[in-house]
Parts: structure tokens; sequence; C-alpha cells
């Protein structure tokens, strides 16, 4: 098991008691007050034989007592540089219909939710919660962190930089995926999704946007040749293949 109040660096990320109680220890919470924290918590750890290990995470949907939609403590998991395509602290499933007390309290109760399965050799593993600050990533390469780096709302202008740094991911943030582009890089015009993928590929880049939140759009992200799949909501049947790193 690992702690998340005993992370290497809880970036912007506090340690919270309220519900120690419940819990049985502290916990980190991600308050940015409405906005996303701009500073990944990270940390490594130790796997302790090869084999097949599925990541659980004990989480809460925070506004599920009182509110049926989104809640704001929602995050990701990146694990050995794979982002995990689970969305975590959306809740505990169940009958929403209900709207009893007991009900709502179900909802909300802290729980251990279900990620991936990942392939781990023994040794060294590292653990990251991804984040879209480039000053962070520049400073994890700076301190000789060598795992893949993921910028998310990227821009164009990003690529070098990006590539300066080595096993580099980026996001761009494109709600409609069959729409046209008309990007620059340098002397290379981009007139389509399709010829963006295969720049940053050639770049030596990963890829992805942030705009997979239906199976329709998993299909067409698919088709473009993008290398993992980021999304704000599942669906029934969502596949673990969707995320390759």
């Amino acid at each position: 098991m690992i702690l998340s109040t005993r992370f290497d660096d809880t970036g912007d990320w506090t340690v919270e008691q309220q519900f120690v109680l419940q819990m049985g220890s502290s916990y980190l919470m991600a308050h940015g007050i409405g906005e996303p924290l701009n500073k990944d918590a990270h940390t490594s750890f130790e796997v302790p034989d090869d084999g097949d290990y599925t990541l659980w995470v004990r989480t809460k949907n925070w506004t599920a007592f009182w509110s049926e939609g989104l809640t704001p403590g929602r995050f990701q998991v990146i694990l050995d540089g794979r982002p995990d395509p689970a969305e975590f602290g959306i809740g505990k499933d169940g009958d929403k219909s209900d709207t009893s007390r007991e009900a709502r309290a179900t909802r909300a109760a802290w729980y251990w939710q279900k990620g991936g399965t990942y392939a781990l050799s023994k040794g060294a593993g590292r653990c990251v919660i991804s984040s879209s600050n480039r000053d962070l990533l520049a400073a994890y390469r700076a301190k000789g962190g060598k795992e893949l780096i993921h910028l998310i709302f990227a821009k164009t202008d990003d690529i070098d930089w990006l590539v300066s740094l080595g096993n580099a991911a980026l996001a761009f943030n494109y709600p409609d995926l069959s729409q046209e582009v008309h990007l620059q890089h340098g002397n290379i015009h981009i007139d389509s999704l399709k010829e963006l993928v295969d720049h940053c590929h050639a770049m030596g880049l990963k890829i992805c946007f942030r705009a997979v939140d239906t199976p329709e759009a998993e299909r067409q992200s698919a088709a473009l040749g993008i290398d993992y799949f980021p999304t704000n909501n599942l669906w029934p049947g969502r596949g673990q293949k969707t995320t390759h790193l």
C-alpha cells in the first residue's frame, strides 16, 4: 500500500485529517477553490515481485450527498508514465433515482475505487498525478527524472520544448475531433488533426486529445492514431486497451 500523505512530493495537494476516523489515516485533498492545481503530487515505490498488479485508490465523491452533478474532486493517476483509464473521485455507483438520505450517504462514502491492471517488474516504479504546469515538468527533468512527462492544454509552441526534455507527451484541447485546424510549427503547416498527430509522432512525441468523452469520440481518436485516451467520463464496456503508452 502507498500512503499518499507520504508521497515524495505532495505538490499543491494538502494533507487533510477531517476523516481520520473513517480512513484510519490522513489523506491528500486537491482543494484548488474551483481551479485545477498547478503542481502534481508524485512518489516512487518498490515492486516486490514481477507480476500483474491492479490499481486501487481510496477516494470519495465530495458532493454526492447533495448533488448528482460532476464533482470537483475528480483526478487522474499516472503509473510509470501510463495514465490510468479510470476517473477517480466520482463516487460509488448506485441508483441515483433513490434520493433518500441513506442512499446519498452511500454514494458519498469513502471506498476503494478500482483502476487498471499493470504488468510490473520487480524494482522501483513511479506514480504521478497529472498536471498542466510546465515549470513542474522542467524541474522534474532537471532533477534527473526519466519517466514520461505529459503536458496538457498544449500548443504547437510547446513541441520543440518537449522534444528537448525527452520522453514526453502532450494533450491538445479540441472539443470537436472532426474540426478543421490551421496550425504552424516552424515552417510546417498543419491543416488537420491527423496531420498534427503524425507531426508529433515524427518529432518523437506521444499525443492525445482531451475530448474523448463518448464512445464515438474514442473511435474518432483511434482513427487519428493517438497514443492514449484521457476522458472526463466512463461508459459501459470501455476497455483497458484504450490506454497504451
